[in-house]
Protein backbone atom coordinates (compact mmCIF):
# COMPACT_ATOMS: atom_id res chain seq x y z
CA UNK A 1 0.00 0.00 0.00
CA UNK A 2 2.65 2.43 0.84
CA UNK A 3 4.68 2.40 -2.29
CA UNK A 4 1.18 2.76 -4.31
CA UNK A 5 0.90 5.97 -2.15
CA UNK A 6 4.42 7.14 -2.86
CA UNK A 7 4.00 6.61 -6.82
CA UNK A 8 0.41 8.39 -6.78
CA UNK A 9 2.13 11.23 -5.23
CA UNK A 10 4.86 11.10 -7.78
CA UNK A 11 2.03 10.85 -10.58
CA UNK A 12 0.39 13.86 -9.11
CA UNK A 13 3.55 16.15 -8.81
CA UNK A 14 4.57 15.37 -12.50
CA UNK A 15 0.46 15.74 -13.63
CA UNK A 16 0.87 19.57 -11.57
CA UNK A 17 4.43 19.92 -13.48
CA UNK A 18 2.80 19.26 -16.99
CA UNK A 19 -0.35 21.68 -16.22
CA UNK A 20 1.96 24.75 -15.07
CA UNK A 21 3.99 23.92 -18.74
CA UNK A 22 0.48 23.69 -20.74
CA UNK A 23 -0.67 26.94 -18.77
CA UNK A 24 2.74 28.50 -19.32
CA UNK A 25 2.17 27.59 -23.47
CA UNK A 26 -1.18 28.84 -23.53
CA UNK A 27 -0.43 31.95 -21.87
CA UNK A 28 2.46 33.30 -24.73
CA UNK A 29 0.36 31.80 -26.91
CA UNK A 30 -1.84 34.77 -26.01
CA UNK A 31 0.24 37.09 -25.24
CA UNK A 32 1.87 36.77 -29.19
CA UNK A 33 -2.06 36.86 -30.87
CA UNK A 34 -2.27 39.82 -28.12
CA UNK A 35 0.26 41.70 -29.24
CA UNK A 36 -0.19 40.98 -32.82
CA UNK A 37 -3.71 42.40 -32.34
CA UNK A 38 -2.21 45.83 -31.08
CA UNK A 39 -0.14 46.17 -34.06
CA UNK A 40 -3.34 45.87 -36.36
CA UNK A 41 -5.51 47.71 -34.36
CA UNK A 42 -1.78 50.49 -34.51
CA UNK A 43 -1.94 50.52 -38.51
CA UNK A 44 -5.57 51.12 -38.69
CA UNK A 45 -5.28 53.90 -36.78
CA UNK A 46 -2.50 55.25 -39.31
CA UNK A 47 -4.41 54.78 -41.86
CA UNK A 48 -8.27 55.88 -40.74
CA UNK A 49 -5.30 58.93 -39.31
CA UNK A 50 -4.01 59.25 -42.75
CA UNK A 51 -7.01 59.86 -44.32
CA UNK A 52 -8.33 62.46 -42.22
CA UNK A 53 -6.01 64.32 -42.81
CA UNK A 54 -5.98 64.19 -46.71
CA UNK A 55 -10.03 64.96 -46.06
CA UNK A 56 -9.18 67.93 -44.18
CA UNK A 57 -6.51 69.13 -46.22
CA UNK A 58 -8.63 68.63 -49.22
CA UNK A 59 -11.28 70.71 -47.74
CA UNK A 60 -9.37 73.39 -46.28
CA UNK A 61 -7.85 73.99 -49.71
CA UNK A 62 -11.03 73.87 -51.58
CA UNK A 63 -12.08 76.62 -48.80
CA UNK A 64 -9.29 78.45 -49.45
CA UNK A 65 -9.42 78.39 -53.40
CA UNK A 66 -13.40 79.43 -53.14
CA UNK A 67 -12.37 83.07 -51.25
Amino acid sequence: MIPFIIQSEKVLELIKMGNSQVLKYIINTLKVIGALFCLYCFICSLVIRSSVFKLLAGQATGNFLLL
